[in-house]
């Protein structure tokens, strides 16, 4: 990371220079997530940080690609990620097991960014066929155009719900739907190494640790939101297609 202090970054004297820092906030969003997990790649925590960056301008994005952490086995430390980011992205929705109904209107009503644990066992062989509805709402919505039409039989009409939202999603490996997984970007979680530390996460320091970084994170990219939005970075070889759509945010950023 760099040398620049969190505290110069937010230090209303240098305001200005704070739109310009973007590498040193993300670096120090990367350090911070690296406290509480320990990851397969020196990759992934600068990938959760774009991603965790593009949640607070993903209503001027056309894309918000999902993020799915999984894992071949419990105890990975999926949900500690979703607990850190919690505290890091753009109105947060933690979520274990909300109705399709709630969802439905929380997205509708948003913004938020749905966090979303232990979904291999709502889309699992045994249940999945029932949630179709969520299917469709995580398959869609990772476009903004993207509407669902419901039929209201009360009123005789025919109701449109917004679901664009960003979304991560945390489960077993193998339990997520292929017609999601090629909508994400995936993170393939494995147990921490004997050798391996990482602080312990308590809640209120978090949450009082993550709120400047959050602060900074959000002012950054809304400073050059426009810049992201209207964006056309070149691809690395080998990427496309939809993998180059989904991509684009964070490459961008």
């Amino acid at each position: 990371t760099t040398n620049h202090d969190l505290t110069d970054i937010l230090n209303p004297t240098t305001h200005q220079a704070a739109r310009n820092s973007g590498a040193d906030v993300l670096d120090h969003v990367t350090t911070f997530i690296r406290r509480f997990s320990a990851f397969p790649s020196r990759h992934c925590a600068p990938t959760l940080a774009l991603w965790y960056a593009h949640t607070h301008i993903a209503d001027q994005l056309y894309v918000t690609p999902r993020l799915i952490l999984d894992s071949a086995e419990p105890g990975s430390g999926k949900t500690r990620v979703l607990e850190v980011a919690q505290h890091l992205v753009a109105a947060p929705e933690m979520t274990l097991s909300a109705s399709r109904a709630a969802l439905f209107r929380m997205v509708a009503a948003g913004p938020i960014t749905i966090l979303f644990d232990e979904v291999d066992t709502i889309f699992n062989g045994k249940n999945g066929g029932g949630h179709e509805d969520l299917r469709a709402l995580l398959n869609a919505g990772y476009k903004r155009s993207a509407t669902i039409p419901r039929y209201d039989a009360k009123t005789g009409s025919v109701q449109r719900f917004p679901v664009y939202t960003p979304a991560a999603l945390a489960g077993i490996a193998g339990g997520m739907p292929a017609t999601i997984t090629t909508r994400a970007i995936t993170i393939h979680m494995r147990r921490r190494r004997p050798d391996e530390q990482v602080e312990p996460f308590r809640e209120r320091s978090v949450e009082r640790q993550a709120q400047p970084l959050r602060a900074a994170l959000a002012e950054w990219t809304n400073s050059v939101s426009t810049r992201i939005a209207t964006a056309e970075p070149v691809m690395p070889d080998g990427v496309m297609d939809r993998s180059a759509e989904i991509w684009e945010p964070l490459i961008a950023i």
